[in-house]
Formats: structure tokens, C-alpha cells, sequence
């Protein structure tokens, strides 16, 4: 666990899925109020961010968007959210969505695995994941991580 400054790390995962971006005509965007970090591991972080707005790609519209927005969170957290304009995931399905090998309908391929090693990193680093979706309207998913405050170093 170590100080994580988020935009940086943020613009970076987005460069990853650019070409993915383009080939589908999506448009991202990005707000980060400030320069802020979060405590966390910056690997794994990067992992799970990356997995997420994959996620978010794959399962979009052509021509949807892709947002991701960093905002005050409470008792000393920080929230990230990720938000696409996708095909969104039925209320049935969003309560197993992080279970190992649970992939929905329309995942079609892929092994169940990757929000469930979200989840497990991202509680590793003392935080949560959660997701809010409509089914045909677009998910979202939020992350929080304690912030990181300069004067933890003293």
C-alpha cells in the first residue's frame, strides 16, 4: 500500500482502451477535481481499473460514452466512477456480478473472474466496490479508497 496520485494513474488506463474506443466510436471523458491519491496498492489499482473500463467497452453501445469521475467520498475516502452508456446489467444478475465464475448472458466469453478479483484487491486496499445499473441504460461502478493525506509521511 502506498500513495497512488489518481489522475495520472487514471489518464494512463484510458490511453490503454483508447484504440478499443475508437474502433467502437465511443467518446471518453475524465473529471478530477484536483491532484488527489488514495492509499492502495498502484499495480493492482491500475489492474482493476483497466478491467473495469474494459468492461465498459465491450459491453457499450456504438457511439456511447465512457465516464469517469473522482469525487469526495465519506469518512475519509475517495470515490472513483466508472460510467458507460451500455447495455446496463439485469436487476436479477447484479447480486452475484462480483461472485467468482459468475458471468452474465451477455458476457458470452470470458471466465467469471474479473470483478470478483476486483472486489478482492480493492478490499485489500481497504475499500469497496459497488455497481448501480440499469438494465438497456448504462452501469456504473464505484470504487472507494482511503485518501492519502501528505502529512501521513511526517
Amino acid at each position: 500500500i502506498e500513495p497512488v496520485v489518481l489522475p495520472p494513474l487514471i489518464e494512463e488506463c484510458l490511453q490503454l482502451i483508447h484504440t478499443q474506443c475508437e474502433k467502437r466510436q465511443l467518446s471518453s471523458s475524465f473529471h478530477c477535481p484536483q491532484q488527489v491519491a488514495v492509499r492502495a496498492d498502484r499495480t493492482r489499482l491500475k489492474q482493476v481499473l483497466v478491467n473495469l473500463l474494459s468492461n465498459a467497452v465491450k459491453y457499450n453501445k456504438e457511439c456511447g460514452t465512457i465516464q469517469v469521475d473522482v469525487l469526495p467520498g465519506s469518512a475519509g475516502h475517495l470515490c472513483i466512477r466508472i460510467t458507460d452508456s451500455g447495455i446496463g446489467i439485469p436487476a436479477e444478475q447484479q447480486t452475484r456480478i462480483f461472485e467468482p465464475f459468475y458471468t452474465t448472458k451477455a458476457a458470452g466469453e470470458g471466465t467469471g473472474l474479473g470483478l470478483h478479483i476486483c472486489r478482492q484487491i480493492v478490499e485489500k486496499c481497504h475499500g469497496s466496490i459497488s455497481l448501480q445499473s440499469q438494465y438497456n441504460q448504462g452501469t456504473q461502478f464505484i470504487i472507494y479508497l482511503p485518501v492519502y493525506h501528505k502529512r501521513e509521511l511526517a
